[in-house]
């Protein structure tokens, strides 16, 4: 008989330290705490969902219904706006005042399609939820819309009626107007279009009415097929390729951003989220607004961006959390440090603000925003309205996930290893790269290659997970590609180029069709551009590839503004401080230095008309200055260098 064997007695002062650091170790290295938040986050949509959905409950205006009717959330604000706070209760008795006069003004009924043309403003958030209340689904235009844009927006919505803010009627002119009232003009053979103008005298007429509230039938499954893969709303595209196209927003989308603002970023009831995002954009509606809405916190709202006053609107709000999109925090950054007039003591950190949200902060503004500001936490993600829930999320309180867009850890990447990919993509065809050799199937990146973020979608019912453009089959089905990695699979594709490295850390690297090749290399503009950004004398540096006569691919043109005077000293200083931190095909050939950014209204960087002008001088307005790379510095760029590039006798 073997003899027992004796383990060492291990004491409690040893062991447990030891088991701390042996979980921290392994926590560091396969990410389990990260990983078991977004697990969470996944059980609490299932769970919510499935409540929902049973109990005929997934139209939001029941969200909002429950919040005012709690002893809790009740009295609690949802909306600040300029120093007016409104409650749960107050929004609710507002939103069934103005379903009511939809109801009777207009015969707003369950199905209907109504756009709803406004800056951020309470009536929007009072006009959406009305809608709601009435089984209608809003149709979120761009208000900075007009003329053909404004009319192409409100055509394919297929609106019977559009209620347009007062600050921005001077959009809808008689020719507008004569377009819309066209008794010809609707798309589904509907008639003619109906406009309202939210005055404030409009304002105090509904404030009289009486509140109504549609009977359950109105939004019920057996109204009208009232599922989670079914239409909530219209968000437009930002257009910046093309008129913009109606994205189908579907009641999952807003389900399921609650309880991930909740549990992966940490808002709760106490919150004031600050947003002046556009509230016409998921991110300013669904992640903010909605999320509030969810946890019980409030929305506070900015009519629009403003650099200059926006961290007092923060002040004035009391926030505690803000929302950013694309080059919002560069612009914040760029902007003067304020002084208190009577102390002179700095009011960068002057605020509550511990967090922020949002989509497209880049890596060479990420810390220094984070420090001049005092932000504890970023919370970063990857998505797009009209795609399938996103698996990127980056809630980074340290410089180990500084810049990415998502972190996975080993729970999550076995989790969902099926449902997305990277997949190589040849940037000249702008198609995945198939492998001839395995039956045409796509070839997925290595890691830290650049390629395509693609996700799985059921070839039976693609309209689970990808709903798609709103009367646009054509649009819908380029967004889809099939027989990907075996025979009758369907992938959504995104058109964004990313990058996964070694420790699961996912970088947003360009969107295809903005890369392009040069010298026989791809050039990815959002590198350039973050290297750009890191000098000293840039603000903005937008990256882009123009044709230029006799020479094959693209050369690289950066439109610049600038914190100081353009002299010649800073022109070597610029080309010392690309050719130092650039491959040489990466350099930008040509510098357009402009005062005059494109940006789209959710602030993110517009490229096509600075593309679609190149460096042809007639084209390009007479205020901006071009210069181009000769020798190791950059030199002007006049008509003599143009007439020379198309007549063969200057190479770049």
């Amino acid at each position: 008989m073997r003899a027992p064997i004796h383990l060492p007695r291990i004491a409690p002062s040893i062991a447990v330290p030891a088991a701390l650091a042996a979980f921290s170790w392994l926590n560091a290295k396969w990410g389990i705490s990260g990983d078991a938040v977004l697990i969470r986050v996944y059980l609490a949509v299932q769970i919510r969902q499935y409540r929902l959905e049973k109990a005929d409950r997934v139209n939001p205006f029941y969200w909002l219904e429950e919040s005012a009717a709690s002893s809790t959330t009740g009295p609690r604000d949802f909306l600040w706006f300029e120093g007016r706070s409104y409650t749960y209760k107050e929004v609710l008795d507002i939103v069934l005042r103005y379903a009511h006069w939809l109801k009777l003004e207009h015969q707003i009924a369950s199905g209907d399609v109504v756009a709803i043309d406004c800056m951020n403003s309470p009536e929007f958030v009072f006009t959406t939820f009305a809608l709601w209340s009435l089984g209608a689904k809003p149709a979120f235009i761009n208000y900075n819309l007009s003329g053909d844009p404004l009319v192409h927006c409100i055509r394919t919505s297929n609106a019977r009626v559009v209620l347009a803010q007062e600050a921005i009627a001077n959009h809808f002119t008689p020719e507008v107007k004569e377009r819309l009232f066209s008794t010809s003009f609707r798309q589904d053979g509907g008639g003619a279009v109906e406009i309202s103008v939210l005055s404030g005298h409009l304002a105090d007429k509904i404030s009289m009415l009486s509140p109504h509230r549609e009977p359950d039938s109105a939004r019920s499954g057996a109204g009208y097929n009232e599922g989670f893969d079914k239409m909530g709303a219209l968000i437009f595209t930002s257009g910046t390729t093309g008129l913009p196209k109606p994205a189908v927003v579907s009641w999952a989308k807003y389900t399921q951003t609650g309880p991930l603002m909740q549990h992966w970023g940490g808002l709760n009831k106490d919150d004031i989220l600050f947003t002046c995002m556009p509230l016409y954009h998921a991110t300013a509606q669904v992640l903010g607004l909605m999320a509030c809405q969810y946890v019980g916190a409030c929305c506070a709202i900015g009519k629009k961006f403003s650099a200059s006053s926006y961290w007092d609107d923060v002040r004035a709000s009391n926030a505690t959390a803000i929302q950013y999109i694309g080059e919002t925090n560069r612009f914040l950054l760029a902007a003067p440090e304020k002084l208190d007039p009577t102390t002179g003591k700095s009011l960068d950190k002057e605020h509550r603000v511990t967090k922020c949200y949002g989509n497209g902060m880049r890596p060479d503004v990420w810390d220094r925003f984070k420090d001049r500001f005092g932000i504890e936490t970023v919370g970063e993600f990857y998505t797009a309205t009209e795609a399938p829930m996103s698996s990127s999320w980056n809630l980074s309180r340290n410089a180990f996930t500084s810049g990415s867009i998502g972190k996975g850890g080993k729970l999550i990447s076995a989790m969902f290893r099926k449902t997305y990919k990277i997949a190589r993509v040849n940037i000249e065809t702008e198609e995945p790269v198939r492998d001839s050799s395995n039956n045409d199937f796509l070839v997925l990146s290595e890691v830290n290659e650049p390629g395509e973020m693609i996700f799985r979608l059921d070839p039976t019912n693609i309209e689970n997970l990808f709903q798609g453009y709103y009367g646009n089959k054509a649009a819908s089905s380029k967004k889809i590609i099939r027989d990907c990695f075996e025979k009758g699979d369907a992938w959504y594709r995104t058109g964004d180029i990313l990058r996964i490295d070694s420790e699961g850390r996912q970088y947003f690297v360009d969107r295809i069709g903005d890369t392009f090749r040069w010298r026989g290399e791809n050039v990815a503009t959002s590198e350039v551009s973050e290297m750009l950004g890191r000098h000293a004398a840039i603000s903005e540096a937008n990256v882009y590839g123009v044709e230029v006569p006799r020479h094959d691919g693209r050369a690289g043109c950066a439109a610049l503004t600038l914190s100081k005077p353009l002299t010649d000293d800073l022109l070597n200083d610029l080309a010392q401080h690309a050719t130092k931190n650039l491959p040489k095909y990466a350099i930008p050939i040509f510098l357009r230095v402009t005062q005059d950014q494109m940006v789209t209204g959710n602030n993110k960087q517009q490229k096509h008309i600075f593309r679609s002008q190149g460096v042809d001088l007639s084209r390009i307005p007479t205020e901006d200055q071009m210069y181009y790379f000769t020798g190791n510095s950059y030199a002007k760029f006049t008509e003599k260098e143009w007439n020379r590039l198309q007549g063969g006798q200057m190479k770049l």
